[in-house]
């Protein structure tokens, strides 16, 4: 059958959604289908291993308020011309979607959604009023012209069905590419990792809070906090860093491909003590690179625990002390077998292979009817 994707702009490498969008068009791909990807960006065509994806630049890119919807006259009029079996969006509060549907009622397509954690009440309340509104005159339309939600966890199943959407949902959690990991010799300070967006919802100042004892109380270890600045955060934690004089913590620009993979490899330990996260695929990737993880509950890694990969705290600074004095003391050999534990457990759940299959039942059941998925949710009407 004939797949388009559609999503906002996949150009910053540091974004979890720039990652999983093409990963998922791919896995389509490789179940036989023609797919494409259309996304913003600079003009062009890319053929992809699995799809082919076109990019559309933005219409008033140095207007303010107008380049924020992300809209793209030429990705709507590509979109218009182009019948489709299934049209999978990407991402709310842009006008990449409010174009997949105009395209859905053109085709007479079958229309999925994926929100990508965008419906978490955390997330909404960040610049509340500007999707307050743009949900009356677009949003909502689209989202109600979906014919099937994507979720890529359990909470973001109750975060659709809190929002008051009432479709089938298909329960979908990205896959992950369990490739060798590079060996590394030992370093006397060993390593706690964390890698993602420096913003508040990440509550790295937790992280901060807990390191001003535990720095002294395991004078071996060192924190690397890597990841693009989305605010004025990486500032703010540095000048609480001299402030209050914390040793062996820094922050530092993202990283990329190889010099990534280089930082797990390194790590002894991966922390991630976030308010909200949708799946937090970077959890997935330290735990295929082999090391153990410490998160909070606001991310849906129940697994850490049950899979004797890591620990999984409530929120806020006194657990996640509790967490990473424990898991401080580990020896590295306890901390190996975690690790190892969960690049298992990523290798036999997360491969992108079950995840093609999952795709290619859902997507044949919204074209063809027949036995619904186990995947999908029965509608919450």
């Amino acid at each position: 059958m004939k797949i388009i994707h559609v999503a906002p702009s996949l150009e910053d490498q540091a974004s979890g959604i720039a990652t999983v969008v093409p990963a998922f068009a791919q896995a389509a791909g490789h179940m036989g289908h023609d797919v494409e990807l259309f996304s913003l960006g600079p003009r062009g065509v890319v053929a992809r291993a699995g799809f082919t994806q076109q990019k559309f630049e933005v219409d008033w890119p140095q207007v303010p308020i107008l380049s924020k919807l992300q809209s793209s006259t030429l990705m709507q009029a590509v979109l218009l011309a182009a019948p489709c079996d299934v049209i999978h969006a990407h991402g709310l509060w842009g006008m990449a979607g409010i174009y997949a549907a105009r395209a859905k009622a053109a085709h007479k397509s079958k229309l999925i959604i994926s929100p990508h954690g965008m419906l978490a009440a955390d997330a909404l309340r960040y610049s509340p009023w500007r999707k307050k509104i743009f949900s009356a005159l677009l949003q909502n339309r689209a989202l109600a012209a979906a014919d099937l939600f994507h979720a890529t966890s359990a909470a973001e199943v109750d975060d659709i069905r809190r929002t008051g959407w009432t479709q089938p949902v298909a329960l979908i959690a990205p896959g992950i590419d369990v490739l060798d990991v590079p060996v590394t010799s030992p370093q006397k300070l060993r390593t706690i990792l964390y890698v993602g967006r420096v913003h508040p919802i990440k509550r790295l100042g937790d992280l901060l809070d807990v390191w001003r004892e535990l720095s002294i109380q395991h004078p071996l270890w060192r924190i690397r906090i890597v990841g693009p600045d989305d605010t004025t955060e990486a500032l703010y934690l540095k000048q609480r860093i001299g402030l209050e004089k914390l040793e062996r913590i820094s922050i530092e620009p993202p990283l990329f491909g190889a010099n990534k993979a280089a930082a797990y490899a390194e790590a002894d330990l991966f922390v991630l003590p976030s308010q909200s996260e949708n799946f937090a695929m970077v959890v997935a990737e330290a735990l295929a690179h082999g090391v153990p993880v410490i998160c909070s509950k606001g991310a849906p890694w129940a697994g850490l625990e049950t899979e004797r990969c890591g620990w999984w705290s409530d929120i806020g600074s006194e657990p996640l002390r509790g967490a990473m004095n424990t898991a401080l003391q580990c020896p590295r050999l306890i901390l190996r077998q975690m690790g190892a534990r969960g690049r298992a457990w990523m290798a036999r759940d997360f491969s992108w292979g079950a995840v093609a299959q999952k795709l290619n039942s859902t997507y044949q059941w919204m074209v063809e009817g027949g036995d619904r998925p186990d995947v999908v949710k029965e509608t919450g009407r």
